[in-house]
């Protein structure tokens, strides 16, 4: 089977165990399809796009990737490990759904979680069910901010579907180290590299 048909078939479970398929637009949707626009008429400009793609999480400045702790597709942590771009555990794909984005594993179709209520400084985060038990309806849990869906990046919770101020961070930057929330800063354990394999 091709790649294309295997992200086609991923896409569709994730679409059928989550509920992420919406027709809600928002800004970062437009401007994600005008930059894919871009692409399109220019060859030579192709970017890395989480968007419609699955592609790894790298912390920046590191060699090292986001992924269910010990490559689980349970209920668990997220952890730094290092990159494997052919590890399903470490390929996440940005979702669109009203209030945010979700980040979804490829393995699993599970979302990435932020756990703590309030959020706060050290906050865990871990990787879960996408939506409110029982429903279709996203948990406002397993939304994010995503500053870029291409290159760079950082992600703010939603939690609530608010901005909450509290983000993604590595900065205990070694092999099996649990990823937190901290008050966002922009400093390097809060920026991604999305799809540089």
């Amino acid at each position: 089977m091709t790649k294309i048909g295997i992200l086609m078939i991923n896409c569709i479970a994730i679409a059928a165990m989550s509920g992420c398929a919406t027709d809600s637009p928002d800004a970062d949707t437009e401007q994600t399809q005008g930059a894919e626009g871009e692409v399109a008429t220019d060859p030579g400009k192709l970017v890395a796009d989480a968007i419609g793609q699955f592609h790894l999480m790298r912390l920046s400045n590191t060699q090292l990737c986001l992924q269910p702790k010990g490559g689980s597709t349970g209920d668990v942590t997220v952890e730094l490990h290092t990159c494997n771009p052919s590890a399903p555990a470490q390929n996440w794909i940005f979702v669109a759904v009203t209030g945010g984005r979700q980040v979804v594993n490829q393995q699993s179709g599970k979302c990435l979680y932020e756990s703590s209520e309030p959020p706060a400084d050290n906050g865990t985060v871990t990787h879960e069910g996408c939506n409110v038990f029982g429903t279709t309806l996203p948990a406002s849990n397993s939304l994010w901010k995503v500053s870029n869906p291409t290159s760079f990046s950082t992600f703010q919770s939603e939690l609530g579907r608010r901005d909450t101020g509290f983000c993604l961070d590595g900065r205990n930057a070694v092999d099996g180290a649990p990823v937190k929330i901290f008050r966002c800063n922009n400093m390097p354990p809060q920026v991604w590299l999305v799809g540089s394999e």
